[in-house]
C-alpha cells in the first residue's frame, strides 16, 4: 500500500516503478495542465522522474522541471509560479531503498493520495499502460521541457536574515551543518555560505545512497556526527536537515537535541512577539469596529480589550473610551469582530500537533494568542492553517510551518527565528531551551506490531483500560491522567504504533512509559 495519508511513498522498483510513475503522471495530466516537478537526491527519484513527466505530458500538460531541490523549494516554487501542482519525487526520511511523491496544488495544500490521487489512478492506470514503450524509449531521459531554477528562493530567505541581523551578528555566529547528503546540498547550503561567515559543513555531497547515515533528524544515531561536529568546533548551533529539506534538527553548543515541541515553543513565541510589536493598524477597523466588539471564542485564556493585565502597551487600551475617535486606531491581543462579523484585529494563532509538550498551548496562551491542537502529518496541518489563517505551525517531528512563505515548511525561516531568540535574550541555545523544559518527554517510541489489525486490538485494549482519564481520539488516542498524558497511535507511513507520554517528573515519566510498555507488548 503506497498510498499514504500524507504522500505516496514506497520500495523503489519494488513498489513504486517505473510503470507506476508514468501512470501517476497520467492520471495527474489528466485535469492539471501546468505542472513544476523536482526531485530529492535519492537514486529512484532521479529515474522515476523521467517516465512521471512522459506521463504528464501525454496527457497534454505543460511541465516545468527544477531538477535536484529541496521540498521547500518546490513548495516556494509552486506558490511563487503560479502552477496548478507541484510533485516533488522523495521519499523524505525514509532509508535509500525508499521513494514517492509528494503533491501540492497551486496554495501549497498538500493532495491527498488517498481522497485526491487514488480514485482517478487506479480508474486510468490499466488503460494508459505503455510499459514496453516507456522501458524503452522514456526512461533514458527527460525530455526536452522548460526547466524552472526558482531563483528566487535564496534571495528571499538571505533577505530574511539581512533585515533581521546585521552583517556582524551573522558574522560572529557559528554554525555546524549535516546536510546529510540530501536535497539541501544545494540551495540551502549557498544561503548558509551568503549569510554566515563561520561555519563547519559535514555531509555536504549529494548522494542518494547516504552515505553516512539516514537522512532522519529524530533518530539517536543519524544525529552523532552533527553533535560531535558542534562540540568540536565550537559553534553556538547545530543543525541537521532530513533527505529532502523540510524538517529541521538543532543541537545546543554543548551537543544536546532540541526536541521538536521546545523548537516549536521557541519559536512560537518570537512569532507572537513579532506580531504584536508591529502593532499593526486595520483599516477596516477604522470605519466598522466598536470600542466594545467582542473576543471569538472568548474563555478564561482571552482578554477584553479593558483588561490591561499582561499587555505590551497598556497606555493604548487605557485610553479607549466609547468616542468613535478613539475606536479608529487601538492595539489590542485577542480577535476581534466588526459589525458585520469580520475580523477587526486578528489574534496570533499558533497550530500544534498532539504530541507536543504541554508547555507549547501554555506559553501560547499566556502571550493572548489562541493554541489550536491538531493532529499528526503536514497535509492535516497545512489544510488546517489555510482555514483558520495561522501564523505558524510546529510538529514534534520537526516540521515547522509558516504563514509569511505560504502556509508550508521552511527549516531556515525556523533557524532565523531561534537565533532572533537567542539574540533578543542574549542567551546560548542550552540557555534558552532551558527556560521552556519544564516537562519530561520520553520522545516517540515506537512498537513493531503484526498488521493494521493488531494494532488497532491494542489501542482499543489501552483505551479501555484508562477509561476513566480523559480521551480524545483526534489521532489515535491521547489520554490525560491528572498529571501525566499519553497519545498512542498508528504511524501514517511505517507499519509501528508510536507512543508519546509527557509528565511533571523524570520519574514519573518513566515509570509511566514502562507501564504503558507491558501493556502494549
Amino acid at each position: 500500500m503506497v498510498f499514504k495519508a500524507y504522500d505516496i511513498r514506497g520500495k523503489y522498483k519494488e513498489q513504486i516503478d517505473y510503470e507506476f510513475a508514468y501512470s501517476l503522471g497520467v492520471s495527474l495530466g489528466e485535469k492539471y495542465k501546468n505542472v513544476l516537478v523536482g526531485n530529492d537526491v535519492r537514486i529512484g527519484s532521479k529515474e522515476l522522474v523521467k517516465p512521471f513527466i512522459w506521463g504528464l505530458l501525454d496527457m497534454g500538460s505543460k511541465v516545468y522541471y527544477a531538477g535536484t531541490i529541496s521540498t521547500p523549494k518546490m513548495y516556494y516554487g509552486t506558490k511563487g509560479g503560479g502552477y496548478d501542482l507541484g510533485v516533488i519525487l522523495t521519499a523524505s526520511h525514509n532509508p535509500k531503498e525508499y521513494t514517492g511523491f509528494k503533491v501540492c496544488d497551486n496554495n501549497v495544500v498538500p493532495l491527498s493520495p488517498i481522497e485526491d490521487i487514488k480514485p482517478n489512478f487506479s480508474r486510468l492506470e490499466m488503460q494508459h499502460t505503455k510499459i514496453e514503450e516507456i522501458k524503452n524509449t522514456k526512461i533514458l531521459d527527460i525530455p526536452d521541457i522548460n526547466f524552472d531554477p526558482i531563483e528566487d528562493y535564496e534571495d528571499y530567505h538571505v533577505k530574511k536574515f539581512k533585515n533581521s541581523f546585521s552583517g556582524e551578528e551573522l558574522n560572529n555566529l557559528s554554525i555546524a551543518v549535516d546536510f546529510a547528503n540530501g536535497a539541501t546540498t544545494l540551495a540551502e547550503k549557498n544561503i548558509i555560505t551568503r549569510l554566515f561567515g563561520n561555519y563547519n559543513f559535514i555531509n555536504e555531497c549529494p548522494d542518494g545512497n547516504f552515505p553516512a547515515h539516514e537522512p532522519d533528524t529524530l533518530k539517536e544515531e543519524c544525529l552523532e556526527q552533527i553533535k560531535d561536529t558542534t562540540e568540536i568546533t565550537g559553534s553556538n548551533i547545530g543543525l541537521i536537515f532530513d533527505g529532502d529539506g523540510d524538517r529541521l534538527g538543532l543541537i545546543d553548543e554543548e551537543g544536546n537535541t532540541l526536541k521538536g515541541d521546545i523548537i516549536t515553543a521557541i519559536i512560537a513565541e518570537q512569532i507572537i512577539k513579532d506580531i504584536n510589536l508591529k502593532k499593526i493598524d486595520y483599516p477596516e477597523c477604522e470605519y466598522e469596529c466598536e470600542c466594545t466588539c467582542h473576543p471569538i471564542n472568548k474563555s478564561e485564556d482571552t482578554k477584553d480589550i479593558n483588561d490591561t493585565k499582561d499587555t505590551k502597551d497598556t497606555n493604548n487600551i487605557n485610553n479607549i473610551n466609547n468616542t468613535d475617535d478613539m475606536a479608529k486606531k487601538i492595539v489590542c491581543y485577542t480577535t476581534k469582530l466588526t459589525k458585520d462579523g469580520k475580523p477587526c484585529i486578528n489574534t496570533p494563532k499558533i497550530v500544534y500537533d498532539l504530541r507536543c509538550s504541554n508547555i507549547v498551548p501554555e506559553l501560547v496562551k499566556k502571550h493572548d494568542a489562541e493554541a489550536i491542537k491538531t493532529r499528526v502529518g503536514h497535509y492535516f496541518i497545512k489544510k488546517l492553517m489555510h482555514e483558520i489563517d495561522a501564523d505558524f505551525a510546529g510538529e514534534f517531528s520537526n516540521h515547522f510551518y509558516f504563514k509569511e512563505i505560504g502556509y508550508f515548511e521552511s527549516p531556515l525561516l525556523a533557524l532565523k527565528y531561534v537565533v532572533e531568540a537567542m539574540t533578543d535574550n542574549n542567551m546560548k541555545l542550552s540557555e534558552l531551551a532551558k527556560q521552556y523544559e519544564v516537562y519530561y518527554h520520553s520522545g516517540e517510541i515506537n512498537f513493531k506490531l503484526i498488521d493494521k489489525i493488531a494494532q488497532e486490538k491494542t489501542i482499543e485494549t489501552i483505551k479501555d483500560h484508562f477509561k476513566d482519564c480523559k480521551i480524545e481520539t483526534i489521532d489515535g488516542i491521547s489520554i490525560y491522567c491528572n498529571d501525566w498524558w499519553f497519545n498512542l497511535r498508528a504511524s501514517n507511513t511505517e507499519p509501528l504504533l508510536r507512543l508519546n507520554l509527557e509528565a511533571k517528573s523524570k520519574k514519573q515519566m518513566n515509570d509511566k512509559v514502562n507501564y504503558l510498555k507491558s501493556l502494549i507488548i
